[in-house]
C-alpha cells in the first residue's frame, strides 16, 4: 500500500512540473489610460489551412550515413509530444488571445480591457487576430552513424534540435464606423539544441513559445499603446477655424 501511494505521489509531482504557456505581462503602466474607451480581445482566428504539414520524418536519420533528419508540425498542439498529446494543454488560439488582454490592461491602453472569446460584448473598440503559423520542428541528430550515435548522446554530445515559430495579424477595430484603427503582422522564432538527458519536447516547445509569444505580444501592445495616444491627441486638437468670409460682407 505504501509503495502504491508512493508511486502515486510522485506521479503527481511529474505532472505538476510540466511546463505550461505563462505569458507575464509588462509592469503596470501609471496614470491615465490611452483612450478612455473599452476594448474587447477576441478569441484569434487559425489560419494555418487545412492542409497543414504534418509528419514524422526524424527517425530517417537512422538511415547509415545519414546524419541528420526532421519533423515538422504546423498544428503543434494536436500532435503527440513525449508525454504530452497536446502540448501541456497549449491552444494558441486562446493563450495569445488572453496574453493580448492581460499586456492591454497593463499598459492602461484603454480604460476597460477584458478577453471575450467568441462571446458578444457591448465596448466600441474590438482587438481581433489570426494565427498564420504556429509550427514546431524537431531536429534528430545521428552524425552518420545511426543507433551508434546513442553512445555520442550518453557522453554529451547533442540529440536534436527544436525550432518553434509564429507568426500572427491583429488588428483593432473601431465597431462604431467598422473602420480598422491600427494593425500589424508580429511573427518570432525560437531554436535550441535539445540533450538525451533534458529531451522532454512539449516542455521545451512550451517554454520557447512563452518566450516568443512574450515578445510578440509585448511588442504589438507597445504598437498599439502608441497608435491610441496618437488616436486621443487627434480627438483634443481644435477643428481649424474657416477663415473665408461670410456671405455678404465685404471682402
Amino acid at each position: 500500500m505504501k509503495r502504491l501511494t508512493l508511486g502515486a505521489l510522485l506521479l503527481l509531482a511529474a505532472c505538476s512540473s510540466r511546463t505550461v504557456f505563462r505569458f507575464q505581462p509588462s509592469p503596470p503602466a501609471e496614470g491615465p489610460a490611452a483612450l478612455p474607451d473599452g476594448v474587447a480581445v477576441l478569441e484569434l482566428a487559425d489560419g494555418r489551412g487545412r492542409r497543414a504539414i504534418d509528419h514524422n520524418l526524424k527517425f530517417l536519420a537512422l538511415i547509415p550515413c545519414v546524419p541528420f533528419a526532421v519533423s515538422h508540425r504546423d498544428f503543434p498542439e494536436r500532435t503527440y509530444f513525449d508525454t504530452s498529446r497536446n502540448l501541456n494543454g497549449f491552444v494558441p488560439t486562446v493563450a495569445l488571445a488572453k496574453a493580448f488582454a492581460d499586456e492591454i490592461e497593463s499598459r492602461r491602453v484603454f480604460e476597460r480591457c477584458r478577453y471575450v472569446g467568441t462571446s458578444p460584448h457591448g465596448e466600441r473598440y474590438e482587438l481581433r487576430g489570426r494565427i498564420d503559423d504556429c509550427h514546431v520542428t524537431e531536429g534528430y541528430l545521428t552524425y552518420g552513424i545511426s543507433l551508434a550515435s546513442v553512445v555520442l548522446h550518453l557522453v554529451g554530445f547533442p540529440e536534436g534540435t527544436l525550432r518553434c515559430g509564429l507568426r500572427l495579424h491583429v488588428e483593432l477595430v473601431d465597431r462604431r464606423d467598422r473602420s480598422i484603427v491600427w494593425s500589424a503582422d508580429l511573427e518570432g522564432s525560437s531554436t535550441r539544441a535539445t540533450w538525451i538527458y533534458a529531451s522532454e519536447e512539449a516542455d521545451l516547445a512550451c517554454a520557447a513559445f512563452t518566450r516568443i509569444g512574450g515578445s510578440v505580444v509585448r511588442r504589438g501592445v507597445a504598437e498599439l499603446r502608441h497608435a491610441a495616444e496618437e488616436t486621443a491627441a487627434s480627438r483634443r486638437a481644435p477643428e481649424p477655424v474657416s477663415s473665408a468670409p461670410a456671405e455678404g460682407s465685404p471682402r
